[in-house]
């Protein structure tokens, strides 16, 4: 965690012999617990044994129905030590399962997984006598009254200093990519590379190459060695967008470069040492991919050391003003027009009333358009995309077909979030009159990927122009 200038507790244990690590190392340690919308937060004793479970007389009683009465517990000295009690659904650490009775050793920033519930072990920024359980709700956005966004914001600036691995879930076009480089901006690793790689745009062979670099005649074409993205990054992070579109040996490979810390370039017997943070970002539902198998499941709890889900658009309707004005200062000033236009109350009305399929990345597109077509003081209704006032209420096709992998394309049967992915694509064709490369393009993702996705989902593919 980064101190804020002016932190008391820093003020008072400083001493000019001391140095940044040893002040941060009297800190005291929490625990942050996360399962679905419900975050906790447990300020941890120098010493001792802190027991969790869903029992009675444990230190931590989680509501989590997969926990076991008592599932785990800390062994506090000088080092943390986690150790499983026998639970019927196992304690697992950085994504290995721990064996009964097995102390393993927790160092700050690791996560640990016990049934549905996801906790890091963190370094406070705050005195121990300033934590207080009255000042952690169980539930953010309830208690508090924070918004989505303002949890994300809070989940961000405590996660970002920890090494911990990342999963950012949402909507293509919510802005996954800027929560990613925000965390890198505001972790330890700023100074050094943010390197970002959207796995849909390369063939699986590729991608390969461009992940763990190649050695000169590894392959037609390759006239020199070169390193991949992730020797590039090495010291600071990794940005794999798209992830879910990744080939299954693809995932192999870079589960063990997770595991073992090193990469070993395409025809090379050499392994090389690297550190890096890794970032990880869908618009899929990885946890139900790796159910049907589609998703490697141990790369899943290596990547998902916490998730983070970016809320679409439509329910952060309360920024959308906000961005607005962002986006015409910006499209302004890329036009070269001398004065930034305001917005109609017509015009603001009509987006409000937009479901915006494409999220930001199709209002910003949307602001952009109307600042070419605006040549007065004013952006209005007409400058904006046609039918764009109009919130579409597009009812699922009703087909019964099944896709290529046997996965099911009947709307009724999608998981909620399939169901919310099918219809924005349909209404982002709807938008482009069937244009796939637009639509795709709105969505922002390849022409290659929608595709893909119209098959999966039992879209009906154009008829081909005969004569």
């Amino acid at each position: 965690m980064q101190v804020e200038e002016g932190d008391p507790f820093d003020r008072d244990s400083k001493t000019l012999s001391d140095s940044d690590e040893q002040r941060r190392a009297r800190r005291p340690t929490v625990l942050l617990g996360f399962s679905g919308e419900h975050h906790w937060r447990m300020p941890l004793p120098e010493t001792g044994r802190i027991v969790l479970g869903r029992g009675e007389g444990c230190d931590r009683v989680l509501g989590d129905a997969r926990v076991s009465r008592k599932h785990c517990c800390l062994h506090l000295s000088k080092n943390v030590h986690l150790e499983d009690l026998g639970s019927t659904t196992g304690t697992r650490l950085m994504g290995r399962t721990l064996e009964q009775g097995e102390k393993a050793s927790l160092k700050r920033g690791d996560v640990f997984e016990i049934g549905d519930t996801s906790i890091v072990c963190l370094v406070s920024t705050q005195s121990g006598a300033s934590i207080g359980a009255g000042q952690s709700p169980a539930v953010f956005g309830c208690r508090n009254g924070r918004t989505a966004m303002a949890t994300l914001r809070w989940m961000t600036e405590r996660i970002a200093h920890s090494q911990i691995n990342v999963l950012i879930s949402g909507e293509t076009g919510v802005g996954k990519g800027v929560l990613a480089a925000e965390l890198h901006r505001r972790s330890n690793r700023a100074e050094r590379p943010f390197v970002a790689l959207n796995c849909a745009e390369l063939q699986e062979s590729l991608l390969e190459s461009e992940l763990f670099g190649h050695e000169r005649g590894a392959f037609t074409g390759a006239g020199a060695s070169k390193p991949g993205l992730i020797e590039t990054a090495d010291g600071g992070t990794l940005f794999l967008d798209e992830i879910g579109e990744m080939a299954v040996g693809t995932q192999a490979k870079l589960l063990r470069v997770l595991e073992d810390r090193s990469v070993r370039r395409v025809g090379s017997l050499q392994a090389r040492h690297i550190d890096v943070r890794v970032l990880a970002a869908s618009n899929r539902d990885l946890a139900a991919e790796s159910e049907r198998g589609t998703f490697r499941r141990d790369l899943y709890f290596r990547l998902n050391g916490i998730s983070l889900e970016v809320p679409p658009l439509r329910d952060r309707l309360d920024e959308l003003e906000g961005l607005v004005h962002r986006f015409l200062a910006q499209a302004s000033e890329a036009q070269g027009h001398p004065q930034t236009p305001s917005l109609s109350a017509e015009a603001l009305e009509a987006l409000r009333r937009h479901t915006w399929p494409g999220n930001i990345r199709e209002l910003r597109n949307a602001i952009e358009r109307a600042v070419v077509l605006c040549t007065g003081e004013v952006v209005t209704a007409e400058h904006l995309p046609v039918r764009l006032e109009i919130a579409p209420n597009v009812v699922p096709l009703a087909t019964r077909a099944r896709a290529p992998d046997g996965q099911t394309t009947d709307p009724a049967l999608l998981t909620g979030r399939a169901q919310g992915e099918r219809q924005r694509i349909e209404e982002a064709l709807d938008l482009c009159a069937g244009n796939q490369s637009r639509a795709a393009k709105m969505l922002g993702i390849s022409r290659a990927t929608l595709v893909a996705r119209l098959d999966r989902y039992g879209f009906p593919r154009p008829r081909k122009r005969t004569g």
